[in-house]
């Protein structure tokens, strides 16, 4: 349904973005990852939530680049310099028709794009961040399970500064009980102390 505005085929995925009475929705294998729509209120929180929970973040690192919307986000606050790693060359290309919703945020002299697999990033850098916010599409795509899993955590983990915070995206629409506790048990045997948000009537954010 509605306008194709965008299409592009990658290694990595996918990706298009549709135009439909005004709302731009980004498209990653077929599924709606991001829009301009009923997405916005959990772009925003992924952002300001880890933020404002840390106080005075300076190096962020986001893990998933999307819509642009939630970098946006937080480039409002302090930061000094914000790592987006984005592993489609696509979905970059993409974002950048979201241009009015994410205020140019890659053109922002603190972002730093870096196109890679996330997961990768956080195990060979040896960059250490405030606040490190990871939005992946849903776990049942292929390759995203791998950002749910203990030794993504651990890597994340290992990334944080002494007072870092993580904010992970997971959901509980289309999920089954007993996988929506696994992702839960797995994230707080690397985070004992973390908490859940429940963003809307589907989006969790798990920080640690």
């Amino acid at each position: 349904a509605g306008t194709l505005v965008y299409y592009g085929d990658g290694a990595a995925a996918t990706v298009s973005v549709t135009r439909l009475t005004g709302t731009l929705s980004l498209w990653v294998e077929g599924k709606v990852d991001a829009s301009t729509g009923g997405d916005m209120l959990t772009q925003k929180t992924l952002a300001h939530l880890p933020m404002l929970l840390h106080g005075d973040p300076r190096r962020i690192c986001i893990i998933g680049l999307g819509s642009g919307v939630t970098l946006a986000s937080a480039l409002l606050h302090p930061a000094t310099t914000i790592d987006v790693v984005e592993i489609s060359p696509q979905v970059v290309a993409a974002s950048r028709l979201f241009a009015e919703a994410n205020r140019h945020a890659l053109d922002d002299p603190r972002t730093h794009l870096i196109l890679g697999d996330g997961r990768t990033h956080l195990t060979l850098s040896d960059q250490h961040y405030d606040v490190i916010i990871s939005e992946p599409s849903n776990p049942w795509m292929a390759g995203v399970a791998a950002l749910f899993t203990r030794e993504f955590f651990e890597a994340a983990r290992e990334r944080l500064t002494e007072d870092g915070i993580l904010c992970q995206w997971a959901h509980t629409y289309d999920i089954s009980k007993e996988d929506l506790r696994s992702i839960v048990a797995t994230f707080a045997s690397v985070f004992p102390d973390g908490t859940m948000w429940l963003v809307g009537d589907g989006d969790l954010l798990l920080v640690g």
